[in-house]
């Protein structure tokens, strides 16, 4: 009896020190001190495996596995996730302890960016769950509570999935659900979580107002809880709203808000987190002196813990450097970021510093350790949006590299996954979003066609590098035709509308498969189903605009003030007299040609109505302007002038804005000058920039440009 009192006694005593190691190590979970919590779970589990139980020894697992996942040791956390399930079953452990560590699976791929496999974990512990439920609903109503909160929990996870893979619908669809659960249950910690994923969901989509309303009325829940914790995620995240929004004021003001109460809180993690984004704010807004006293806070901060955002810090300071010119000092930094990321598997940090670094090198002229890093970044790149812009990098790095080959590979990619973003994207709004961020893919592929083409004087490529600014012009027409329908002209065209919808959706759903799947052979089968959708998506793009009968858009005005930058333009980029093109209305089924003579300065303007064989009569009197004799002798040349107005149209002289104004023509597409395929051309890429700086500050849209400069004269 006496020998048996210290073995119980040992045996209280060391059970107790094992959950006093538990709340140690929760309490370091939740401050992001991962390795202080590992270790302290190390010892829990040399207790528990002497004294404890089988369920006990499975859920120290559990612990570790998630500390490991945060740290980004994905596969040894898979590991002590497989432990714990395995220890959970001998010990029969309840099928809610199994739902919680199969949702912690989720959680693991999630952190590591392999959002396929989290999104099959927590289906499959929602759906354990739910045949849980089914079975205690008569028998155990005391578990009910228990299993619904973990339902909402699942829901939430997988509303947050979607979430990443873009499908707006299935994760609205989740997390409310997940919030309807929460509110019957009146758990307000799970009330708070959803509403704070379904405001994200507002804000990917671009409704930052929805966004901002959700986290509104959370702000009184919070309050009212005083849940403080899920208050300074809310104020964190209406922050981080305004911020995209670049509302400076309210940005700060409430980053300050959430830097006050992780004070209070004394919570470590958050406050190096707050202040470094309040850092950031100053850094975009170009104060560096401010930007610099908060990033050096965090990092004092950060430097303390050192588990968690403080490769962030340094991240941010090597932006910092990089914009005052210090390159080596942002190297540096970007350097020891890297480190910290790499070390802890932290996807998004580990591209966004692979990026940087990669542009910093491109800024030394070391193209080649530039592509390197760019391509590393690649590798950790799931997000399309992300992968066009990388693939751009990689081009542009290979173009100054003279590597005119791979630029054009890397270039066509990016164009590739730009085209199948634009044509799924509905909305269009962030269609013009997307137009504006990737503006110069189709630019860029115009340029490598263009080098490409001065090496091989192989027409074919300028009509290549036409095409690129055809499908980008084509896809930023708007959405609901601004033209006076006649009534079956409507109805045709709303239901060809309702066939591009479907099929939209089909290529974004085609898009999230092949970035989720593995095996080759399926991806290029994947890749051809894309392929093959694009193609029935353009067919009904050229249809939906054939039942059109009035004016598509309006060309921009003043035109007076377009027409003369041109003039300017022009004149720095030609030596020849003349630069003729195609002016085509399509909505009046009208071509019109005109031509610019640089010595006088001034602009003709011919129309007609547009058919082949007034287009194969153009062709010959044009080449007829373009013959030496001819434009030596004046009485000829305005012989040729005389019957191009003879056929049936007119010569307009400048200024062309009369004409333009006083006719109903609203509407200009610029067909570049192809069909003189006797003359020699060459490529004017230094002006290009120009160029298209004119066309920004004009808002030209339906302007398809390619300048070039005729050299025959010169031969």
């Amino acid at each position: 009896m006496t020998e048996r009192r210290p073995k119980k006694f040992e045996f209280e005593r060391q059970m107790k020190i094992y959950k006093d190691l538990l709340n140690e190590g929760e309490n370091y979970e939740l401050n992001h001190r991962w390795e202080q919590a590992f270790n302290l779970y190390i010892n829990a589990e040399k207790i528990v495996k002497k004294y404890g139980s089988k369920i006990e020894i499975g859920n120290i697992y559990y612990r570790k596995g998630r500390v490991l996942a945060q740290k980004g040791n994905l596969k040894e956390s898979l590991n002590a996730f497989k432990e714990s399930l395995k220890f959970l079953k001998k010990g029969e452990g309840m099928p809610l302890q199994i739902a919680t560590v199969t949702g912690a699976i989720g959680d693991a791929y999630k952190i590591n960016g392999t959002t396929g496999e989290a999104l099959k974990a927590y289906q499959e512990a929602l759906k354990i769950l739910k045949a849980e439920k089914e079975r205690v609903v008569y028998t155990h109503s005391h578990l009910i509570n228990q299993i619904l909160e973990a339902m909402a929990k699942q829901l939430n996870n997988i509303g947050e999935i979607y979430l990443l893979l873009k499908y707006w619908d299935k994760a609205l669809e989740n997390c409310r659900e997940s919030l309807k659960v929460a509110l019957d249950l009146k758990i307000s910690s799970i009330i708070l979580t959803s509403r704070l994923a379904i405001s994200k969901i507002y804000s990917e989509k671009g409704d930052s107002k929805s966004a901002l309303e959700y986290l509104m009325k959370s702000i009184d829940i919070a309050k009212k809880e005083k849940d403080e914790f899920n208050l300074l995620k809310i104020f964190l995240e209406i922050a981080n709203i305004y911020n995209i929004e670049k509302n400076t004021k309210f940005s700060l003001n409430y980053y300050r808000k959430a830097l006050k109460l992780s004070e209070k809180l004394k919570n470590k993690q958050k406050l190096t987190e707050i202040l470094d984004k309040i850092g950031t704010v100053y850094l975009e807004k170009n104060n560096r002196k401010k930007a610099i006293e908060f990033l050096q806070k965090s990092y004092e901060i950060g430097n303390e813990i050192k588990q968690y955002y403080f490769e962030y810090i340094l991240y941010h300071l090597g932006v910092l450097y990089y914009l005052n010119k210090d390159y080596d000092s942002a190297y540096k930094n970007l350097k020891e970021s890297l480190k910290f990321a790499e070390r802890t598997n932290d996807i998004k940090l580990l591209r966004s510093v692979s990026i940087k670094i990669g542009d910093l090198l491109k800024l030394k002229d070391s193209y080649d350790d530039s592509i390197y890093y760019y391509k590393k970044a690649l590798e950790h790149t799931r997000n399309l949006e992300t992968q066009v812009k990388i693939l751009n990098k990689i081009g542009l790095s290979n173009l100054l590299y003279n590597n005119l080959h791979d630029a054009n590979d890397y270039f066509l990619r990016a164009f590739n996954w730009l085209r199948v973003l634009l044509l799924a994207e509905l909305n269009f709004v962030k269609k013009r979003q997307l137009l504006k961020e990737f503006s110069d893919i189709p630019q860029n592929m115009c340029a490598i066609k263009c080098v490409l083409y001065e090496k091989t004087k192989n027409i074919e490529l300028l009509k290549e590098a036409v095409g690129y600014s055809e499908f980008i012009r084509s896809q930023k027409r708007p959405a609901d035709l601004k033209s006076d329908f006649k009534r079956k002209d409507s109805l045709e065209r709303k239901k060809i509308q309702i066939q591009m919808d479907k099929k939209c959706l089909e290529l974004k759903e085609l898009n999230g498969q092949y970035q989720l799947e593995k095996n080759i052979k399926a991806k290029e089968k994947l890749l051809a189903q894309i392929d093959e959708t694009q193609r029935i998506l353009f067919l009904l793009d050229d249809s939906i605009w054939e039942t059109s009968t009035g004016a598509i858009e309006s060309f921009p005005h003043p035109v007076e003030k377009i027409f003369g930058k041109l003039f300017s333009v022009f004149r720095n980029i030609s030596d020849s007299w003349a630069i003729l093109d195609f002016v085509y209305v399509k909505a009046l089924n009208k071509l019109y040609i005109f031509f610019i003579n640089m010595k006088s300065k001034e602009l003709y303007l011919f129309s007609k109505q547009f058919n082949e064989r007034f287009t194969n009569s153009v062709q010959n009197k044009l080449k007829q302007l373009e013959d030496p004799k001819v434009k030596e002798n004046h009485l000829k040349f305005e012989k040729v002038l005389v019957s191009l107005n003879n056929l049936g149209g007119k010569i307009v002289t400048t200024p062309l804005t009369n004409f333009l104004t006083k006719s109903d023509i609203i509407t200009l597409t610029i067909v570049p000058h192809s069909f003189l395929w006797k003359l020699s051309w060459e490529t004017m890429l230094i002006k290009k920039r120009q160029l298209n700086q004119l066309f920004k500050l004009q808002r030209i849209f339906s302007l398809n440009y390619l300048i070039l400069q005729k050299t025959a004269e010169k031969n």
